[in-house]
């Protein structure tokens, strides 16, 4: 077991979350935070995947630098690329490139009465890819039963990180695109339109308005992260535009869009229009689209809407 830090405030932390799972020195920013004591969880990945719709009431976490999503509630079962991804209501959706995840830990605060515990899941670069905060003593349990579990004798204290897997699907379908937006540093070419990101939060309040249910995904190195609901509230401040739907909480930092691709796939209803928001880095971290088996007249609706999006000037 070790001892670290965490920076405790924002969204800013989340660049430092590997400090919680990591066995050698903490950054600077994370020495200003709280007290974490990290388990390295021994169990293998398809144990981790399959215990998490166990789970009774869980706080489901998938972040990077622009995007945030934030759900309590059961999880779906988990898929990997190129299995079917199961969308339910009020279930959290995951859809992991287990290969690229490289450890787990079992983190929580050295203080009691501090926080809850949370398994971290870390992808490549030590970067994090999802977590899941047990909010009931039964959950806790579970998740120490985890890191409880005994590691395999000579087995590695880091994965290996296998190259990443080309997709057959070449994206054209909407499935198929978010696996290659999952496990390809860059995802393949598709027809697409530049739309202006500052638009988004004006698409949201419309949305909201009009009682139009969206689907919204955050993408964190391995982790694909989605919902799909009705938007209950839109509140800006401090550059951060926060969405609040059925089961989960949307965050996201449009001034560190570098851009906004609207592209169109087929999906349940036919060709469906998704906004896929990139980084400076070039990387997909958040997409909002139509995901599952919607009413006919939402994805008509939503089809509408995207046609009537201006192109970046």
């Amino acid at each position: 077991m070790s001892t670290h830090d965490e920076h405790g405030s924002g969204r800013a932390h989340d660049d430092h979350e590997a400090c919680a799972a990591a066995d050698g020195a903490r950054c600077a920013n994370c020495r200003a935070g709280r007290m974490l004591t990290a388990r390295r969880v021994s169990a293998a990945m398809d144990e981790v995947l399959g215990s998490l719709p166990l789970l009774e009431r869980p706080a489901a976490v998938t972040a990077n630098a622009v995007a945030r999503i934030t759900q309590i509630g059961v999880y779906a079962a988990p898929s990997r690329p190129g299995e079917p991804i199961h969308w339910a209501e009020g279930r959290t959706t995951l859809r992991l490139h287990a290969d690229a995840v490289v450890a787990a830990f079992l983190t929580e605060p050295a203080g009691q009465g501090d926080g809850p515990p949370a398994l971290r899941l870390v992808g490549p670069g030590d970067a994090p890819a999802h977590q899941c905060h047990a909010l009931l003593d039964a959950d806790r349990l579970a998740l120490d039963g985890l890191a409880r579990a005994p590691e395999e004798e000579g087995a590695p204290r880091t994965a290996v990180v296998p190259p990443l897997p080309v997709p057959v699907d070449d994206g054209s379908d909407q499935l198929g695109r978010i696996d290659a937006l999952l496990t390809r540093p860059r995802a393949p070419y598709v027809p697409h339109r530049h739309i202006d990101p500052d638009v988004l939060p004006a698409l949201f309040e419309h949305a909201c308005a009009v009682g139009l249910a969206l689907g919204a995904a955050v993408l964190s190195g391995c982790a694909f992260h989605g919902t799909q609901g009705d938007l209950h509230s839109v509140a800006r401040m401090e550059g951060i535009t926060t969405v609040t739907m059925t089961d989960a909480t949307v965050e996201l930092d449009l001034a560190a869009v570098s851009s906004c691709l609207l592209v169109r796939s087929h999906a349940a209803h036919g060709p469906t229009s998704a906004l896929e928001l990139y980084d400076g880095e070039h990387r997909c971290v958040a997409m909002i689209s139509q995901f599952g088996l919607v009413d006919a007249g939402v994805h008509a609706a939503w089809e509408e809407l995207t046609e009537s999006l201006p192109d970046v000037a």
